[in-house]
């Protein structure tokens, strides 16, 4: 696959400040992208046409999506019928899209003494014409993330409970709380639950629903449990 652009009023697009020009979307592979030109300044003496491959729309794929493509850059030099082509690689080695990189490119692909030199051919009329060649993509792969959190900023959260010795044998939940994005609960059996019933205090950190976790999600959790000495502040503890 190739795209194109023509751009007319070469002269008018260099000294209008465009900071860059965005193509129409097209498909090549299965997948969507776009050119993206910047023209540089026109007043600026090492100024330069930088052209680039970007995904349609990089905020749509997910965490382990892959794709790698070879791209040639070219622009038409209409005297002698024919295209420069200039490969964003040299090794041979095509360019590897993902999540964290949505664009390939050259920053110096042509300078503008370059584009204007009457001999090139590149410029006539004041019109000229980019594009981009999309080939030998490889199939997306499948991946997932790991994220790790050392000292979440709203990590702490505190559960007063009212009238205590009425509570009976009856579980309770506290309200729900969010750390990182994940949303807890905390669950309290004031006199034990089924393994030690009517001895200890027994106190748990939930999920609020695990259901509402995509197919595969797992969250670990370094946690302490307390509970607060309101007198002398010697706390009873728990870590997991």
């Amino acid at each position: 696959m190739h795209y194109t652009v023509k751009i007319e009023s070469v002269s008018l697009l260099l000294d209008s400040g465009l900071e860059k020009y965005e193509t129409d979307h097209f498909e090549s592979g299965g997948h969507n992208w776009k050119l993206v030109l910047y023209p540089g300044k026109q007043n600026e003496d090492d100024g330069h046409v930088s052209l680039y491959l970007e995904v349609a729309e990089p905020d749509d794929i997910h965490i382990g999506w892959e794709v790698n493509a070879h791209i040639n850059f070219f622009v038409f030099d209409h005297i002698r019928d024919q295209y420069l082509s200039i490969p964003a690689s040299d090794n041979g080695i095509g360019r590897l899209f993902h999540k964290m990189k949505t664009e390939w490119g050259l920053k110096d692909f042509m300078s503008h003494k370059t584009l204007g030199d009457p001999s090139k051919g590149y410029l006539v009329g004041d019109c000229c014409v980019f594009g981009v060649e999309v080939f030998d993509i490889g199939s997306p792969s499948k991946g997932e993330s790991l994220s790790l959190v050392k000292q979440p900023k709203d990590g702490l959260y505190t559960w007063k409970v009212n009238k205590f010795s009425t509570l009976g044998a009856n579980c309770l939940y506290s309200e729900v709380f969010t750390v990182e994005g994940i949303k807890w609960k905390l669950l309290l059996y004031p006199n034990g639950d089924s393994r030690s019933p009517g001895k200890h205090l027994a106190l748990f950190l939930t999920l609020r629903n695990k259901e509402e976790f995509p197919p595969g999600r797992q969250v670990y959790a370094h946690y302490k449990l307390r509970t607060m000495d309101q007198k002398a502040s010697k706390h009873c503890e728990l870590t997991g």
